[in-house]
């Protein structure tokens, strides 16, 4: 399996209380990507945590 750059970002900024929502099919990273960016903790039910707020 080759790699390849799939997103390049220059800058990213984040404010309290912002909605963001990321779209793609099944397998292709969103859960990873938003892993990365906001350092999100998974739990073992597939809940999504950030800061504290579900």
């Amino acid at each position: 399996m080759s790699e390849q750059t799939v997103v390049r970002v220059r800058g990213l900024s984040k404010y309290y209380g912002t909605i963001v929502g990321v779209l793609g099919p099944n397998g292709s990273g969103k859960t990873t990507l938003m892993g990365q960016v906001h350092s999100m903790s998974i739990d073992p039910s597939g809940d999504s945590m950030a800061t504290g707020f579900e």
